[in-house]
């Protein structure tokens, strides 16, 4: 059965119970494909207060070299505006755009605290950044997220999955299941995460809710979002 969400969209509902049952794939999709129902500013709060709270850092997936340094602030800084004023992001990119660092510059007062609070990495470069996964099993990364995983032009990058499972079993080494969050403001059924999970003969246009050995998927219907975009 799927849920109903009542103003706002909350994934992390979504999120924990992927890591209870050890099921990597978290698909959040908008039921409206013309006003977002939330799901990046939920998944910022989600990722914030992980890190505050546990210390887990986490991973952003992108594309393209041409998408690093800026994605980050894309991702989080409605959430940091409203929520946390005094706190920016800061992505620095490394190793010639194989990976960026991401800070959380908080100021209390005259002073300024800097913490590293997560990574990008571009998919593209999914090779290289197998030099560097000891760095980020070591920093405790717990999690990764890719906004826009279905984008509205329709172009991947050729063996998109292939790149991603590269980074991620880098990463993951010892630990099972960590989870990897994909939303998107459309659907398209002929993607091919859908195909990588087998999804393409179990979800219609229309489903709002499934669940397999590997994936938790939602096209996330909000109650009143309508009228919160009058």
């Amino acid at each position: 059965m799927s849920r109903k969400y009542k103003d706002y969209f909350d994934i992390s509902y979504m999120v924990e119970e992927a890591e209870q049952k050890h099921i990597c794939f978290v698909i959040a999709v908008s039921e409206d494909k013309d006003r977002g129902c939330g799901k990046t500013y939920s998944m910022s709060r989600l990722l914030y207060n992980k890190f505050v709270n546990n210390g887990d850092r986490f991973m952003l997936f992108v594309r393209n070299v041409k998408q690093m340094g800026k994605v980050a602030d894309g991702i989080f800084s409605k959430f940091l505006i409203q929520e946390h004023p005094d706190t920016v992001i800061q992505e620095v990119v490394q190793n010639k755009g194989g990976y960026s660092e991401i800070y959380l510059i908080t100021k209390n007062g005259e002073e300024q605290s800097k913490e590293l609070f997560g990574y990008t990495a571009c998919l593209k470069n999914a090779t290289d950044i197998k030099l560097f996964s000891s760095i980020f099993s070591a920093m405790n990364v717990r999690r990764f997220y890719m906004d826009e995983f279905m984008p509205l032009d329709g172009k991947y990058l050729p063996n998109e999955t292939d790149l991603m499972k590269t980074i991620y079993d880098s990463v993951n080494r010892d630990i099972e299941d960590l989870p990897i969050i994909l939303t998107a403001n459309t659907i398209s059924l002929g993607n091919p995460y859908f195909t990588m999970l087998k999804l393409n003969n179990k979800l219609q246009s229309n489903t709002k809710s499934l669940k397999t050995d590997t994936c938790i998927y939602e096209n996330v219907e909000v109650e009143g979002l309508a009228d919160k975009h009058i």
